[in-house]
């Protein structure tokens, strides 16, 4: 599905933003968008970075965790812990940054150069679609509630790659070509109508 919505002259199309904004393959559960995700940036032709999240315990008395364990949790709103960027893919933005400019939770946008610890990002989305913008790295600390059970001090950045994206983050876009890729039914007859309309 994903090479029916990108088709198969996806390197030379990912430099035209008005291409790449005008489609999405839309999947029920976070898992199916990151096994979707993980498929196309294999095929895109310009070098490939990889950034691992730093994670450590927030408190210093608790009993020490595995770096597995920290690298194999993915908690709900925090990026992955291994982001795979090539230049041109589009990403998501996954926290309010600045909001003047428009960079916020569910802002769109593309990979224009990657460093060790910053990216530059161009707008596809909001009031100032086209401009670009550098992010660093940035630290989130979870909460207890999030399920862990303590607090993590988390270091990556805010993003996460969006070929294909879940039914609840496409609310209130439009896209010319989507694709559906359901592996289970539907929690609600209000999210089939989303990814249909």
């Amino acid at each position: 599905m994903i090479r029916n919505i990108y088709t198969n002259d996806v390197n030379t199309l990912l430099s035209d933003i008005d291409w790449l904004q005008e489609r999405t393959v839309l999947t029920l559960l976070n898992s199916d968008e990151m096994r979707s995700n993980e498929r196309i940036p294999d095929s895109v032709n310009t070098r490939c970075r990889v950034y691992l999240s730093i994670n450590t315990m927030a408190d210093p008395d608790a009993m020490p965790i595995r770096t597995e364990v920290f690298s194999s949790t993915e908690l709900p709103g925090l990026p992955h812990h291994e982001i795979r960027l090539n230049i041109g893919i589009p990403v998501m933005v996954l926290q309010n940054i600045s909001s003047p400019p428009g960079i916020v939770n569910g802002t769109m946008c593309v990979v224009r150069g990657t460093s060790a610890n910053v990216l530059q990002l161009e707008l596809v989305t909001g009031p100032c679609k086209n401009q670009e913008f550098y992010m660093p790295h940035m630290l989130t600390i979870t909460q207890e509630e999030v399920g862990t059970g303590f607090r993590m001090p988390f270091l990556q950045f805010p993003i996460k790659v969006t070929f294909a994206m879940t039914i609840n983050k496409c609310q209130s876009q439009m896209r010319r070509y989507v694709g559906v890729y359901l592996l289970a039914p539907v929690f609600s007859h209000s999210q089939l109508y989303v990814s249909l309309s």
